[in-house]
């Protein structure tokens, strides 16, 4: 799917306001799609008390959201599957002031 204008302003915008492991685990599910924790984790080589409270932040900030509860391939138990959410972004207020900032959710 093709990267919109709206799409790469939106990421450049919200970029500076991420730490470090949250932009790492936002961007690894950008690239890879939705996936678990625990599969996070792993192909990115942190413990899962590394991930797991940066999806609930970024989850928080309305970046990322539920993609859907299944069974995960390494553990046999049911889990929450992350996705990235598409959100177009507008900064509405006078000379660059930030009055107030409306989302958009995109399907």
């Amino acid at each position: 799917m093709p990267v919109t204008e709206t799409s790469r302003e939106a990421y450049q915008e919200i970029k500076p306001t991420l730490g470090k492991r949250q932009l790492q685990v936002y961007d690894w599910l950008k690239y890879f799609g939705p996936a678990n924790n625990i599969m996070i984790a792993a192909s990115l080589k942190l413990p899962i008390n590394s991930v797991t409270p940066r999806t609930f932040e970024l989850r928080d900030k309305c970046l990322v959201g539920v993609s859907h509860i299944d069974r995960c391939p390494k553990t046999g138990r049911n889990a929450i599957w992350w996705k990235t959410i598409n959100i177009q972004r507008r900064l509405k207020g006078k000379n660059g002031h930030k009055d107030r900032i409306e989302v958009r959710f995109l399907r």
